[in-house]
Order: structure tokens, then sequence, then C-alpha cells
């Protein structure tokens, strides 16, 4: 299960704050002003933003707030992206491939009753008793 990490370790904020928080704000940035066409209030976001990234790289607990923050904000949509991969990945490609194994009759762990009243199976191969003393 994954776990909300409270209390991130001083590398994962300098990371943070030197490589994933300048990117996040500088596509933001960059989407706002193509959207609306207003890039002065864009630049003081990127100057803010660089500031803040500056000071996570200086002072990592700095920005443990604005990567919690983040976290939690994207917690939710992670969390029900991956089990909505999982249970397709599941129910479009495990459960056909099963569905057709069990109709074309494949039993790999051989379950099914044999028409003896044993299960017992004979080896095939060598049977000498030497072999079962022999380690390598």
């Amino acid at each position: 299960m994954i776990a909300i990490q409270w209390n991130p370790s001083t590398k994962q904020l300098r990371q943070f704050a030197g490589i994933w928080f300048p990117a996040f704000c500088v596509l933001a940035g960059w989407m706002v002003g193509k959207k609306t066409g207003h890039w002065d209030g864009v630049q003081l976001a990127w100057a803010v933003c660089g500031l803040q990234a500056l000071l996570g790289i200086i002072y990592p607990p700095g920005i443990r707030l604005v990567f919690v923050g983040l976290i939690l904000l994207t917690f939710p949509v992670g969390w029900v992206v991956s089990h909505l991969l999982l249970g397709a990945i599941f129910y479009l490609v495990v459960t056909p491939i099963g569905l057709i194994l069990r109709m074309s009759g494949h039993d790999p762990l051989q379950l099914k009753k044999p028409s003896e009243n044993s299960v017992w199976k004979t080896p095939v191969g060598k049977t000498d008793a030497t072999r079962y003393l022999r380690q390598s």
C-alpha cells in the first residue's frame, strides 16, 4: 500500500525544490499564460516559485509544506488511476486468457480428477537411486 510521506527526507525535499517544483511551476505558468494571454502575472508567479525553489534548496524544511500539500492533492488521483489501470489489465487481459484456456481444456496444474483411484504419476527418466545422493 502506498503511504503518504508526512516527514520527507532532506534529500527528497532538495530534489523536489531543485527539479520537480520549478518544472511544475514553469509548466503550469506556461499553460495559464498560453490560455489567458496574461504573461505579466505568469512572470510574477514564476519569480515567486523560483524564490521558493531557491529557499527549498538552501533550507529544505522550508518547502516541506508545499511538498506535502502537493502529495495530498495528487494522491487521490494516483490511487484511482492505478486501481482502474490494474482492474482494466486484469479484466481485459488476464481474464480472457484464463477463459480461453479453460474452454480449450488446458489444465496445467492437473486439477481434473483422473479416471484411476490414484493421482500418482510414474516418474519419467532416470530412476537410479545413486542420483539422489549426488549433490552436484
